[in-house]
C-alpha cells in the first residue's frame, strides 16, 4: 500500500498526431479532435483531484491540447470552486514528433510521477513504456490501432488512478505486469513491441503504418484478444492469447489461395483483408527465435521501422518485461466492495466502530468503510 503523507503526483503524455497516419486515408478510423482531447485530459484532472492530487507533470504540446486544457480549468475552478492540482508542462523542446513523448516520459521517470498516464494508440504507449521503468500507467485509446490500450470512460480512470495513489486498493490486486516482445538485430538494436511484431518482405520501410497484408510472412503476438484491431487481430481470430498468459504467439502468412485456411480480420477500423495461415505456434517466454524471413521489414505494433538483409541476424524473444498498467474495472470492482464510496454524515458518524479511508479537503464529509 502507498503511503498517505507523500506529495501525489501524476505524469500526462497525450499526443495530439495519433490517429493522424495514413490508415486514416484508407478506413474509417475515428479522429479525435485536439479540443476533445482537452476534455478527456481535464476529466481525468478533475477525477483524480476528488482523490487529492498535488500535481501533473504534463508533456506540452503545439496541437492546441495543453492551451484548451488551461482554459477548460480555469472554468472548472471559477464555476465549481474545484481544489484542482498544480499543473506543471515538462521543459522539452517541442519537436511534433514521438520524440516529444519519449522525452517527456524520461522526464517523468526521474521525477518519480506515482502514476503515467497516456493518451494514443499503440505506438505512443510503446514509446513512453521504453522510458518510465515499473511506474504504473493507465490509457486512454486515441490512436487509429488500439490493441494495448483498452477503452475506458475518463472519468473511470481517474478514479481508478486515485484509488491507487492513495492507497486505498491493494496495489498487488490491480497491477499487471504486461509482456514485451524484444527484437535484436545482430546483437546490436535491441527494440521491443507491447502487441505484435510482423516480418514483411517490403524492400524498404516506405510510409511507416502497416495495413498491406500481401507482404506480411511471420507475426509475433505477446497477446492476441478476438476483440483487437489491427495485427493481433489475425492472432485474434485464430488462436486467441489473453494478456495475462504466460506465452505469446506466432503466426506465419502467405497469400490466401497457398494456404489451407485464411482469417478475413479487420486490420483497421473498418478495413478487412483476408491473411492466408501456413501455421500457428505458441511463443514461450524467454525462449529465443530467429526470423525464416531472409529479407525485409521489421514493424512493431503497427509501425514499420527497421529494414534488414539476408545476412542480418535476427532474434525475437517474448519477455516478461513491459510496462506496468492498472486495471481500471478490478480497481473500482476492489473500492466498491471495500465499501470506500459510501459516504456519512459526521454527525452521524459512531466514531468507534468507522475506519475512515481519506478526508475530502473541501467537505466535512468522510469516505468510510461499511
Amino acid at each position: 500500500m502507498r503511503t498517505a503523507n507523500k506529495n501525489k503526483s501524476i505524469g500526462i503524455v497525450a499526443n495530439p498526431y495519433s490517429s493522424r497516419d495514413i490508415r486514416r486515408l484508407i478506413s474509417s478510423a475515428t479522429s479525435i479532435q485536439t479540443v476533445e482531447r482537452a476534455n478527456i485530459v481535464e476529466r481525468i484532472i478533475v477525477s483524480v483531484a476528488n482523490f487529492g492530487l498535488d500535481r501533473v507533470y504534463m508533456m506540452p504540446d503545439k496541437g492546441g491540447i495543453s492551451s484548451h486544457l488551461l482554459r477548460n480549468l480555469k472554468t472548472q475552478q471559477r464555476l465549481k470552486d474545484v481544489d484542482l492540482p498544480e499543473i506543471e508542462f515538462l521543459d522539452i523542446p517541442i519537436t511534433s514528433t514521438a520524440e516529444d513523448s519519449e522525452n517527456a516520459a524520461k522526464l517523468l521517470f526521474e521525477k518519480s510521477v506515482d502514476a503515467v498516464l497516456i493518451l494514443g494508440g499503440d505506438g505512443t504507449h510503446r514509446v513512453v513504456a521504453k522510458e518510465i521503468g515499473d511506474i504504473p500507467m493507465a490509457s486512454i485509446s486515441t490512436g487509429t490501432n488500439n490493441a494495448f490500450p483498452r477503452f475506458y470512460e475518463a472519468t473511470l480512470i481517474g478514479m481508478a488512478i486515485g484509488l491507487y495513489i492513495n492507497g486505498i486498493v491493494p496495489a498487488e490486486e490491480i497491477l499487471h505486469k504486461n509482456k514485451t516482445i524484444h527484437v535484436r538485430l545482430n546483437d546490436d538494436v535491441d527494440e521491443i513491441a507491447l502487441v505484435d511484431v510482423a516480418i514483411t518482405n517490403d524492400q524498404w520501410v516506405g510510409a511507416r503504418a502497416l495495413w498491406q497484408m500481401e507482404n506480411l510472412k511471420e507475426l509475433y503476438l505477446t497477446f492476441c484478444e478476438p476483440s483487437a484491431i489491427g495485427m493481433s487481430s489475425i492472432g485474434g481470430l485464430l488462436k486467441p492469447v489473453s494478456r495475462s498468459q504466460q506465452n505469446g504467439l506466432k503466426v506465419t502468412t502467405a497469400a490466401p489461395d497457398n494456404c489451407e485456411q485464411s482469417v478475413n480480420c479487420p486490420i483497421a477500423p473498418g478495413l478487412f483483408e483476408e491473411v492466408g495461415i501456413v501455421s500457428s505456434d505458441i511463443l514461450e517466454v524467454d525462449e529465443p527465435c530467429k526470423i525464416e524471413t531472409q529479407y525485409g521489414v521489421i514493424a512493431f505494433d503497427g509501425e514499420r521501422e527497421i529494414e534488414f538483409k539476408k545476412q542480418d541476424d535476427v532474434v525475437i524473444e517474448l519477455k516478461n518485461d513491459g510496462p506496468v498498467t492498472i486495471d481500471i474495472n478490478k480497481a473500482i470492482e476492489i473500492a466498491v466492495k471495500q465499501g470506500s464510496f459510501v459516504k456519512k454524515k459526521d454527525k452521524f458518524l459512531n466514531q468507534e466502530n468507522t475506519d475512515v479511508v481519506y478526508q475530502g479537503s473541501k467537505t466535512n464529509e468522510k469516505v468510510v468503510s461499511v
